[in-house]
């Protein structure tokens, strides 16, 4: 048997919870049958000076792995002691018998791209993360060159450099990527379940809240529940066998025209029991 290897970098971090730190889940990339691992929390079993700042260790099968000549990063702390962290890295590990790796390579190869796209859509609708801007520059003038001609002909900036100030924003741990989370979503990703049409528009909105475009935001979330109350109204009308269902959809399908809005399940409970429940 061959390993062969795949190493995830992240443009942007997951934030996990300490449970998710070090595990492996299951995953299906392009039909073929491999591990997706997290890196592991740092080592305090000799106690630290600064422990905020000590990096996440790699997987087992990447612990000696360099980038250049230093330790590939993969993670840092976000907060300590509960170990809250920011994952850049994960590890795809396949375990294929010598004449595969070609032949599955290509496939994983191909399928990656879905398989990534799927684990993003879910990742953001199940978890808070991303919902927000969460860093912040103050100082920072990066659209601004002013400066004057000086005596040689050279451009001169008469002024002083103020401190640029990156602030990066945490929201409680309840946004965290837990081990549940983590097995629905690599499960979901590895079906290749395609997202409902009011998932779509659902994540269209949290992207639009994480931009800082509110009102987009809004609108999306509107359509998304409209869509939700109006499936869950036609199956209970298919269910009860309601036979003028239609009309009073039509009479009542916009949100702004229906009481049934008020004795409808929540959007959002709405919208995430959409997703399958067999993952």
């Amino acid at each position: 048997m061959q390993q062969l290897y795949g190493i995830i970098e992240l443009e942007q971090p997951i934030v996990c919870s300490k449970e998710v730190l070090g595990t492996s889940e299951p995953v299906v990339v392009g039909g073929v049958g491999g591990r997706l691992e997290f890196p592991q929390a740092p080592d305090w079993s000799v106690p630290s000076k600064d422990p905020i700042r000590d990096p996440l260790r790699p997987p087992d099968a990447a612990r000696t792995w360099k980038q250049g000549d230093r330790p590939m990063f993969w993670g840092s702390l976000a907060s300590y002691p509960d170990c809250i962290s920011r994952v850049e890295r994960m590890l795809l590990l396949f375990e294929l018998p010598e004449h595969e790796v070609s032949a599955s390579g290509t496939l994983i190869q191909r399928g990656y791209g879905k398989w990534w796209s799927l684990f993003n859509d879910y990742l953001e609708l199940i978890t808070r993360q991303r919902r927000s801007q969460n860093v912040q520059i103050d100082g920072a003038t990066n659209n601004l060159d002013l400066f004057c001609w000086g005596l040689d002909g050279k451009a001169d900036r008469p002024y002083g450099k103020d401190q640029i100030n990156i602030v990066i924003l945490m929201s409680s741990d309840d946004v965290s990527l837990n081990s549940s989370q983590l097995t629905r979503i690599t499960s979901l990703a590895s079906t290749a379940t395609e997202l409902a049409v009011e998932l779509k528009v659902q994540l269209e909105a949290y992207r639009a809240l994480g931009a800082g475009d509110y009102r987009k935001a809004i609108i999306e979330t509107a359509v998304a529940a409209e869509l939700t109350l109006t499936n869950a109204i036609r199956s209970t009308f298919l269910s009860d066998k309601i036979a003028y269902g239609d009309k009073l959809l039509e009479k009542f399908r916009m949100l702004g025209g229906s009481c049934l809005l008020y004795t409808s399940p929540s959007p959002r409970d709405g919208l995430l029991s959409r997703m399958p429940s067999s993952a």
